[in-house]
């Protein structure tokens, strides 16, 4: 195997090598019985990447130091991804970025053990420019902040169906970028130094959490030392949790994988909600939209759980009541145009808590289809309070 440098980065040629771009953003290391991650599961949840023909990603966290990077559970799964991203490309080519020698340099040692991967090492951002050569990209970061314009071409790749691999704080927050962070779905943060608030070094227990080609060969469980993260993980996006741990009994992800789809269309739906006019001395129990969608969709199709009204009210979804567990309640013609709605129900005190008086108030109802479509559609109301009210 013979070895070349690419802006001060070592290159691994080998002819047997696959075309794949993984980015491998070697993450921040997390703890696993302290740990403090918030907590998601394997569901899918809409995806919202932008691109016709959006890659895959995979995010591994606890991958701060030489020797989480080189646990034989981290290090396997990182080959494992290389692999899953590319879809069995022969050869593989990589690009392999870090800010941090030591660390890009380890990277490079494991995938230099297998024969069917061809790398390139650099530690200069601006090899990020232009990625179309590589068929999986991997990105570790130790507090770098990148140029708008790598982020954008970073994104540009992914949208186009490359793949990419990251780690460690290449997401956290406090290093500003936003749009990595969109890429592969959370946001890291953290200022404390104990478990359950912010980063805190510390041991913790890594746990296999599905079995899946990226966690082929992985221990059950393993034990792990440094930084924890806490993400805000966007649930919009196809999540499948790999790697996890327990925190306050909870398993807690610290390597997580999704197919960065197409971005949903939107759509505009007709909205009718009653009361029309809303007395704010009155009682009663309930603001009720009608929500029908355009001809080619179906209100059965909507996802109740991701409505919102003037995004700040979920309806009220507790089956102890008709109208949310039966159907034939549910899914109505209120207007008799023939044409189907979904029926909703709003707590009427939470409403009236967010509207103001006036002639002619805005009500926006908004949410997902299962597929992941997005709806919006509006109504008006007048709200009133009684003169000597």
């Amino acid at each position: 195997m013979s070895y070349g440098f690419k802006d001060g980065g070592v290159c691994k040629k080998d002819g047997k090598m696959k075309n794949l771009t993984v980015i491998l953003v070697v993450g921040a290391l997390f703890f696993g019985m302290s740990s403090g991650f918030i907590a998601v599961t394997s569901e899918n949840h809409p995806g919202d990447f932008s691109g016709a023909n959006g890659g895959k990603v995979y995010y591994i966290m606890p991958t701060h130091h030489v020797e989480s990077l080189e646990e034989p559970n981290i290090a396997q799964s990182i080959i494992n991804a290389i692999g899953y991203l590319a879809e069995d490309k022969i050869p593989i080519n990589v690009l392999v970025f870090s800010n941090a020698q030591d660390r890009g340099l380890a990277i490079n040692g494991i995938l230099e053990t297998v024969a069917y991967i061809v790398t390139t090492l650099t530690f200069d951002d601006s090899d990020l420019e232009f990625l179309s050569d590589y068929d999986v990209v991997i990105l570790h970061s130790n507090g770098h902040d990148f140029p708008d314009i790598i982020e954008l071409s970073i994104q540009d790749y992914l949208s186009g169906g490359g793949s990419l691999i990251g780690s460690h704080d290449i997401i956290w927050a406090q290093f500003g970028n936003p749009i990595l962070e969109e890429d592969f779905g959370a946001s890291a943060y953290g200022d404390g130094s104990y478990p359950g608030d912010g980063w805190y070094n510390g041991d913790f227990t890594a746990l296999k959490v599905i079995e899946h080609p990226i966690t082929t060969g992985l221990s059950g469980s393993w034990e792990l030392y440094y930084e924890q993260f806490f993400f805000d993980l966007d649930y919009k996006k196809n999540f499948t949790v790999l790697m996890g741990t327990v925190w306050q009994g909870e398993i807690t992800p610290i390597a997580w994988t999704f197919t960065a789809e197409e971005e949903p269309s939107e759509i505009e739906a007709d909205v009718d909600c009653d009361p029309d006019s809303l007395n704010l001395k009155s009682k009663g129990n309930w603001i009720t939209c009608y929500i029908e969608l355009p001809d080619g969709y179906d209100p059965k199709d909507i996802d109740a759980s991701t409505i919102l009204q003037n995004e700040a009210l979920e309806p009220e979804l507790d089956p102890k009541y008709g109208f949310v567990k039966s159907e034939e309640s549910y899914i109505v013609d209120h207007d008799n145009d023939g044409i189907l709605e979904r029926m909703v129900k709003f707590d009427r005190m939470e409403v009236e808590e967010i509207l103001a008086v006036g002639k002619s108030v805005e009500l926006v109802i908004s949410g997902y289809l299962e597929d992941g479509t997005r709806f919006e559609g509006r109504d008006h109301i007048r709200v009133f309070e009684p003169l000597g009210g």
